[in-house]
């Protein structure tokens, strides 16, 4: 399990909340979605081997961001912690809340 943790641009946070990954990001005030992936197919990349990856370019999208996601959170001024598993949410990420309720901040 790993930790997407965002921490607001503000002086007194909101809080602190668990949340589940969210799907968009707001780039210049429209909601796009974004792939992290290789620019080429990796099908057939033999073991030791590489290409060049990164985050695809962005394009503006009309699909609904997800209730209750990170994205909305930290927009809200929460500290928006998920818990993950390679690149998604983990199941059951609400059991976790209680562990961050403890953290001072």
């Amino acid at each position: 399990i790993g930790l997407n943790i965002n921490y607001p641009p503000v002086e007194v946070t909101n809080g602190v909340v668990v949340t589940q990954q969210g799907r968009t990001a707001p780039i210049d005030g429209l909601p796009v979605i974004y792939t992290i992936g290789c620019f080429e197919s990796c099908l057939d990349l033999k073991t030791g081997f590489s290409r060049d990856g990164g985050i695809k370019p962005f394009t503006p999208d009309s699909t609904p961001e997800l209730r209750n996601a990170d994205t909305e959170a930290y927009a809200q001024g929460y500290i928006a912690i998920v818990p993950i598993v390679a690149d998604f949410t983990i199941d059951g990420y609400k059991r976790y809340e209680s562990v961050f309720r403890t953290l001072k901040y």
